[in-house]
């Protein structure tokens, strides 16, 4: 019973969906996270590893003023419970905006983001 429960909780970090994901270092898989180097174990090197928070630009739009934000956040507890939804079509409903200016994500980890984990996505733009 204890090696079933140490084989599941390890097996869960090959598959994290904002997070880290073991899966891009072993295997040809395509990288799907918005803030790519947070797939990877690039960040782990980087220092931070008890408490780590940082913004990555993402894509810009075009024609629109950045007047006004919305922000749209997924948690994960110990990669087991998630809760949330940091869609762009959120962030832009949460600050009622129609042209989208830029996006923003912002990460936010403790003990590397196995413990608690947040994932948010600022949009900017006008409406």
């Amino acid at each position: 019973m204890k090696y079933k429960f140490v084989f599941l909780v390890s097996f869960l970090f090959f598959f994290q969906c904002t997070g880290f994901n073991l899966l891009y270092e072993t295997s040809a898989n395509g990288n799907t996270n918005p803030t790519r180097e947070y797939a990877t174990t690039a960040p782990l090197w980087k220092g931070g590893f008890f408490y780590h928070r940082n913004t990555t630009p993402g894509p810009i739009g075009i024609g629109a003023e950045p007047k006004f934000e919305g922000k749209a956040c997924s948690n994960s507890y110990l990669g087991l419970f998630s809760f949330g939804n940091a869609r762009i079509e959120t962030a832009k409903k949460n600050g009622n905006i129609q042209k989208v200016a830029f996006v923003d994500y912002e990460n936010t980890g403790v003990f590397a983001g196995f413990i608690y984990h947040q994932f948010c996505t600022i949009v900017k733009g006008s409406n």
